[in-house]
């Protein structure tokens, strides 16, 4: 098995790759839609989520946001969901 160092600052392709995989659901815009590459929230929330069904590879789009930001609605599946900004920051999204 051979480890490569690489500077992810040095190399343009590569921070375009990490920033776009690593961007949370509350950077996107209203109305824009996204596919959810992970979960990184405590168990009992992490939990919460998934039974929501809010898990790997699910379409999403941001419906809605508070006057004050918080919460956020965001449609899954037809279903409109309610989350916390607290929650809604742990779950990693691409934009479409």
């Amino acid at each position: 098995m051979v480890f490569l160092r690489v500077r992810v600052d040095k190399d343009p392709f590569l921070r375009v790759i990490l920033n776009r995989t690593l961007s949370s659901l509350l950077s996107l815009k209203l109305g824009q839609k996204a596919r959810v590459t992970e979960i990184r929230a405590e168990s009992h929330i992490d939990q919460r989520i998934l039974s929501l069904g809010i898990g790997a590879n699910v379409i999403i789009q941001l419906s809605k946001v508070a006057p004050l930001g918080d919460p956020i609605a965001i449609e899954v599946d037809g279903a409109l969901i309610m989350l916390r900004k607290s929650e809604a920051q742990g779950i990693q999204v691409e934009p479409i």
